[in-house]
């Protein structure tokens, strides 16, 4: 495969006729237009319900014919809360997928790992810390791990697929990365992934529902997932605008990252008709007030010498109210095969 660089780490644009039709790369090129994570595929799926990690998942399990992707990313609801930070487990997969995580610091080893990888699989998941990566848009910005999907390897360097890159390592989703700027902020913590497939873990819609179900109104109700939410809201409401102004960022990042599960969820509901319409109507009311709440706090973000505190606040609180209700729902729901 001969794909054309203008120079090193700039970006010319990927000759597609000279991909292999089976690859991992050909198929993120649908009708000639490479895949954009904004906008839904057949199964509801964007970056709307889906982060990093799973995007580059989704894009993998898409290419090995995966016929039902959304139940790989449903998950139990929880919450708790630190400070200005409102968080959520990341739980593994579904559906018989598992993340096969190398966790490599050395620079040989992991262009190694890589290489190889791609070589033998086709592709390679990378997760590494964006603040220290000037090839991320998160450079500088946002101390979280951040996953890229690696579709190609060359002599001195890879290619990567990601809606998170930064000029002139990108152009739009794909970019090039040079082993150099690749491994020079490298280290612990960091490292490189593949899929795993057990065809044993696989359950029927229902069964795995009924049980997402149940651990959900444990973790929200029994070990006080909605407590520690209105416990959040109860401490911005007595925050001065000053203080929340500079975290809004850092926010409007955590509600985005909180919410997604939700609209996994909902885009499930919809694709199947495992609840009632009082669920779905519940779902829907769930996510618009998510919604609500990011729109408010983006609002804010630019017009910061606006007040949106109390609007802010309101919306919260109504998400909560939602969120009680959806999992008083869930515990009194019976589903059947």
């Amino acid at each position: 495969m001969c794909l054309e660089k203008k120079g090193r780490g700039d970006l010319k644009d990927m000759d597609i006729s000279l991909l292999r039709d089976d690859s991992l790369a050909k198929s993120l090129f649908a009708n000639g237009q490479i895949t954009d994570w904004r906008y839904p595929d057949k199964h509801g799926l964007c970056n709307r319900n889906l982060d990093c990690k799973e995007l580059a998942v989704k894009e993998v399990l898409s290419w090995k014919g995966e016929p039902e992707p959304t139940r790989v990313f449903l998950h139990p609801w929880d919450c708790e809360h630190r400070g200005f930070l409102l968080r959520r487990t990341e739980y593994p997969l579904e559906h018989g997928w598992r993340v096969n995580s190398h966790a490599i610091s050395d620079r040989q080893p992991l262009i190694q790992f890589i290489t190889q990888a791609v070589q033998d699989e086709g592709y390679c998941l990378l997760y590494y810390k964006a603040f220290n990566k000037p090839f991320c848009s998160y450079y500088q910005r946002h101390d979280i791990i951040h996953w890229s999907l690696v579709i190609h390897c060359e002599e001195d360097g890879i290619w990567l697929f990601d809606d998170k890159g930064n000029h002139p390592y990108f152009s739009g989703s794909l970019g090039f990365v040079q082993w150099d700027h690749l491994v020079s902020e490298w280290g612990v913590g960091e490292g490189v992934a593949l899929l795993d497939y057990d065809p044993d873990r696989r359950e029927s819609s229902m069964s795995q529902l009924r049980r997402l179900s149940e651990f959900s109104v444990i973790g929200m109700a029994e070990q006080g997932g909605l407590h520690q939410l209105r416990t959040f809201i109860n401490e911005l409401s007595r925050k001065a605008p000053e203080e929340l102004i500079p975290e809004l960022e850092r926010m409007e990042f955590d509600v985005h990252y909180f919410r997604r599960l939700r609209e996994v969820w909902k885009s499930y509901a919809l694709q199947n008709n495992l609840f009632s319409d009082e669920g779905k109507n519940l779902l829907h009311s769930v996510c618009r007030m998510w919604s609500l709440v990011i729109g408010v706090i983006m609002k804010w973000r630019r017009q910061p010498h606006r007040e949106y505190q109390s609007v802010m606040i309101g919306h919260l609180y109504n998400a909560h109210e939602q969120e009680v209700r959806w999992i008083r729902y869930l515990s009194e729901w019976e589903g059947s095969e």
